[in-house]
């Protein structure tokens, strides 16, 4: 197979997004067809060389053959493939679900961004350069701000401008990572910055390690870069938080993941010097147990479903967080899957959320009474999502925090027991505030519906459930790209040799 066909992934969305205009002039409706097609011309692709990688180990796709350092790659293992086929799964169903809503004049616009977002996304997670890693990163702000304000209200113009002022101030620290970076070694490329690494003073290594935290937090929603999340999440539409949820996070926790455990090399035995020494695994801990409780904290005071789900959503990078930051391959494993799973539960119950806010014409939970008599299947397809996020045995979520307990368990530190007991108490509060949901959904009260769900939402969420479902009831599924995809973060030779060549250490 020519590894090189895998710039469709980031070509076709992007040749297509441009078009969009001119295929809005034959219909609002073409363009949202021809997203979907778009997207699923990219999921299915994307799951083929995921397929092959995990016969054939990790390739490179090379841009121009011009080989790296010198021209630029994409770096295609298990884990870039696997959170690819994710995070264009999850825009083909939201553009499929997007089909079924009442066309408006800018429709044409909104499937160009998504395209953009979308594809912009599936390239953070390939890319093996870090300016094009900067750009894309880019590319995903700008264009998610733009789905935030497309709902024309104050609120999502308040939340547009919000999460622009937040991207600006990590764009600009990533971009001084990436000068500092680029003036020490001479090179953008992600294999030859973690062979040369050590070569920088462990001062400015610091600096440019502090740097990039604040450039990709942002779009992990991680604390402190995450206070644009409530206002954002309020403000746009509820199928557009399903991206935010599911796409563009999946893209910044893999740019924690990749540059600060694969490139700088930063794990258990690694230090940073800030005022001494610092663990840097201890921080991003600790920054996972205030991001959890954080978010739980918030939701359980919330009463409008896309402020909790956005809390909610925000807690679940705090865990993922925590599970990098315990450093062993186990927590590692369960925080890649734990990341697959929010995707899918997330956009599963932003869709849901979506589906009852236009048919009861609110969004406050206590507007929800009895809705569970008027429509049993979306009660329960949001229970199943809701399940799913909390960790319910036999669904998709109750796995993967079963491999971070385990993975933090086996690093047996007083510290990490003391983070895991935040993490499990803030997991009770979860719980709590979506069984309130679902216990209000199914009060013994009537309810009047304002207007009529489309059937292709009914499709988007029904698939979306059962695969909440077979991921809880067959785990073992992923058991074999989870494993690969974890190794693959820890390997920073195979990645090396694989990008550079076999003889580059020696």
């Amino acid at each position: 197979m020519n590894m090189n066909y895998a710039l469709l992934l980031i070509a076709v969305p992007l040749a297509v997004a441009f078009l969009q205009p001119l295929f809005g002039m034959i219909s609002k409706k073409f363009t949202k067809w021809v997203t979907f097609l778009t997207l699923a011309f990219n999921f299915v692709y994307s799951l083929c060389l995921l397929n092959y990688v995990m016969t054939n180990g990790p390739q490179i796709a090379v841009i121009g053959n011009w080989r790296p350092p010198f021209g630029i790659n994409l770096y295609l293992s298990a884990l870039s493939l696997f959170l690819a086929t994710i995070i264009y799964f999850v825009g083909t169903v939201v553009s499929f679900y997007f089909i079924g809503i009442k066309d408006k004049p800018i429709d044409d616009k909104l499937s160009l961004v998504m395209l953009l977002v979308v594809g912009a996304a599936g390239a953070i997670v390939m890319t093996g350069d870090l300016f094009n890693m900067f750009v894309f990163i880019e590319i995903l702000s700008i264009g998610t701000a733009i789905l935030i304000a497309s709902r024309d209200k104050g609120l999502s113009y308040k939340g547009a401008l919000k999460y622009m002022i937040f991207g600006s101030i990590g764009s600009s620290m990533l971009l001084f990572a990436i000068g500092f970076t680029y003036g020490t070694l001479g090179t953008l490329n992600l294999a030859e910055i973690a062979l040369r690494f050590h070569e920088i003073n462990p001062t400015l290594a610091s600096f440019i390690v502090l740097m990039f935290t604040g450039g990709v937090f942002v779009e992990a929603e991680l604390f402190p870069f995450n206070m644009w999340v409530p206002d954002s999440y309020e403000g746009a539409s509820p199928h557009i938080n399903a991206i935010l949820s599911g796409i563009v996070s999946t893209a910044g926790i893999y740019a924690i993941m990749r540059v600060f455990m694969t490139v700088f090399g930063i794990n258990i035995g690694d230090r940073i010097v800030i005022y001494g020494k610092l663990n840097f695994n201890a921080i991003l801990i600790t920054i996972g147990v205030i991001t959890t409780a954080i978010g739980e904290l918030s939701a359980l005071t919330q009463k409008n479903i896309k402020k909790i789900l956005a809390f909610s959503s925000m807690a679940q990078m705090g865990v993922i967080a925590f599970a990098i930051g315990i450093g062993n391959q186990i927590a590692l494993t369960g925080g890649i899957f734990h990341l697959f799973n929010h995707a899918i539960s997330k956009a599963l119950l932003f869709l849901v959320a979506a589906m009852i806010i236009r048919n009861i014409g609110s969004a406050d939970i206590d507007d929800m009474e009895g809705f569970g008599r008027h429509n049993k299947f979306l009660a329960i397809i949001f229970a199943i999502g809701a399940f799913g996020i909390i960790g319910i045995p036999f669904f998709n979520g109750f796995w993967s925090k079963m491999y971070i307990i385990d993975g933090a368990v086996m690093r047996s530190t007083p510290w990490t027991y003391f983070a895991l007991s935040f993490i499990l108490g803030a997991a009770l509060i979860e719980a709590f505030y979506y069984f309130r949901i679902i216990y209000k959904m199914f009060n013994d009260k009537k309810i009047t519906a304002k207007n009529r769900i489309h059937p292709f939402a009914y499709i988007s969420v029904a698939l979306l459930a059962i695969v909440v479902l077979t991921v809880g009831i067959y785990p073992s599924l992923f058991s074999n790209i989870l494993n690969h995809a974890s190794a693959g973060i820890f390997d920073r030779v195979q990645y090396i040799t694989t990008v550079l060549g076999m003889g580059v250490l020696r």
